[in-house]
């Protein structure tokens, strides 16, 4: 399975007895490369076992979707690990959800497969959009009411696909704890309401990228000293139209330019000792193969 990253920009929080329902609203890009998954049959295993990165981990949403199956292996890649701002929880928990329906029905219906998966993000706090901006957005997606697949509604935004996104993990950064995400709540909420509605008024990529700036800035979730830094050397990019726009997601620098100018900002990332990685905007979500060796039969 390959399953694209989600990068949010901005995104309102909406509570639910119901996990379906539960979820949020907001806007994102959706691009590749995110994390590709090999899914296997082990014959002797007491447990299901998931590989990231060469590093074995035992995440929430794994064991609530298939804590009962004991016989799967996930094999899991990406430029980057979970819980850096990529929505890789969301990807490893789509998988598992897949994974279960082809394990006890020997098919799976994708929709249904993504409400679990959200179920599951929403239960352990690791997500609450990340699973409909994937499987049903794409570009730009807007998500304009919240709640899993068949239930939440996405607005996509076509844009140019040649445009370059270049991510660069973040050190000193402020983590959002469970605690700042309670007190910081309204606030989260009253200025993303704001920010959905400017983007749903002028649905381009700069409004998208100039919102996303404002979002985490007035509400100061990032190190200040960080954010500092990083203004000097991309502001004047900004200004001269070598960059579309920036902005930070968690512990992740997400920067937006046409192909042409690429060299020049990691020319200018590499001023900051931040490694970059480099993405593309893609129009759709996760893509299935059925595989037998290294022969691609399905």
């Amino acid at each position: 399975m390959k399953i694209p990253a989600h990068l949010t920009g901005f995104w309102v929080i909406h509570e639910h007895k119901d996990p379906y329902r539960k979820g949020s609203t907001g806007a994102g890009l959706v691009v590749w490369p995110g994390v590709e998954i090999r899914i296997k049959k082990q014959e002797y295993s007491n447990k299901t076992k998931l590989v990231y990165n060469n590093i074995e981990l035992n995440v929430c949403p794994l064991r609530k979707i298939l804590g009962d199956h004991t016989k799967i292996y996930m094999e899991a890649k990406s430029p980057y690990m979970i819980g850096e701002g990529y929505a890789a929880s969301a990807a490893i928990a789509l998988a598992a959800s897949i994974t279960r329906q082809l394990v006890e029905k020997g098919h799976y219906n994708i929709l249904q497969a993504a409400a679990e998966a959200h179920k599951a993000e929403v239960e352990c706090l690791t997500g609450l959009g990340d699973i409909i901006a994937i499987i049903q957005g794409g570009y730009l997606e807007v998500r304009t009411k919240p709640g899993a697949p068949g239930i939440g509604e996405v607005v996509t935004i076509p844009i140019n696909e040649k445009l370059i996104v270049i991510t660069a993990k973040l050190s000193n950064t402020i983590t959002m704890t469970p605690k700042m995400l309670v007190e910081l709540r309204d606030r989260i909420n009253k200025l993303g309401s704001e920010l959905v509605e400017k983007l749903l008024a002028n649905p381009t990529i700069e409004e998208f990228l100039e919102l996303s700036h404002e979002f985490t800035t007035k509400l100061g979730i990032v190190n200040g000293k960080v954010i500092d830094n990083i203004e000097q050397v991309l502001r004047p990019l900004r200004n001269n139209g070598t960059i579309l726009g920036y902005y930070y997601k968690k512990k992740t620098l997400v920067v937006v330019c046409e192909e042409q100018y690429v060299e020049n900002v990691l020319d200018s990332l590499g001023k900051l000792n931040l490694k970059p990685i480099i993405h593309r905007i893609v129009p759709n979500g996760i893509q299935i193969h059925e595989v037998q060796g290294e022969q691609l039969i399905q």
